[in-house]
């Protein structure tokens, strides 16, 4: 039977028109490596049956081999030029955000590293690094709940929009109940800002606007921060 299957020359590219067709479903590293070795070995294993059984012509097997081999090398080619650009478009578009900017040093700002940082409603107070930060609104007990309150950030100098998760609230009856020393205070826990890259600071703006139920967006506070972007 194995006699039979080595001097069929078709048999090999059958075989490995199979594994290229599994590894364009799904690519992995091993399906990568069986299909690049599939067809050397192959070809060693006919050569040495078509010496024991002393079967001649087994060029047909070595074209239709190497054939094999060359689409699929060209395959893997491609697929890693695919799979490069993937991985490096976002992280080169997200760290050229902060690239030559730099915070004013003419201008105070926060630090979200300050254990004893104080900021006065309305305002906004931001702790942690490297991205991830822990997001306070702050507001007047008086607030009006009839309309959200929406925070932008923003890089300092150009005003260009930074990257971050939404931060969206309306203020509730309990909210306003739950307000201490006549403060309101919302919290959003984690942040992430992805503009820019861990270790590279630059200064941005915290902007509170109020969008009524019927009116005009209103602006209510900015505070400055030092800030760094995160890594996704």
């Amino acid at each position: 039977m194995f006699k039979r299957i080595a001097s069929t020359w078709w048999a090999v590219p059958l075989l490995s028109a199979a594994v290229l067709a599994l590894n364009a479903c799904r690519p992995t590293l091993a399906g990568v490596a069986a299909g690049l070795l599939l067809v050397p070995v192959w070809l060693a294993a006919v050569a040495l049956c078509r010496r024991r059984w002393n079967v001649a012509r087994t060029w047909r097997h070595w074209l239709a081999g190497g054939a094999v081999e060359l689409l699929h090398i060209g395959w893997c080619v491609v697929v890693f030029m695919l799979y490069s650009a993937a991985i490096l478009s976002k992280p080169l578009a997200r760290d050229s955000f902060a690239e030559g900017v730099t915070a004013p040093a003419d201008v105070t700002f926060l630090s979200p590293q300050d254990d004893a940082l104080q900021v006065a409603p309305p305002g906004v107070h931001i702790s942690g690094a490297e991205g991830v930060y822990r997001v306070e609104l702050l507001l007047p007990q008086d607030a009006s709940s009839e309309g959200a309150f929406v925070l932008r950030a923003a890089e300092y100098t150009s005003g260009m929009a930074m990257d971050t998760d939404p931060m969206v609230y309306r203020i509730s009856a309990a909210d306003r109940a739950a307000a201490a020393d006549g403060v309101l205070r919302v919290v959003f826990p984690r942040v992430h800002v992805y503009s820019g890259a861990p270790g590279r600071v630059y200064g941005s703006r915290w902007g509170i606007f109020f969008i009524p139920d019927n009116g005009e967006e209103e602006p209510v506070a900015e505070t400055l921060y030092l800030m760094e972007g995160c890594s996704r």
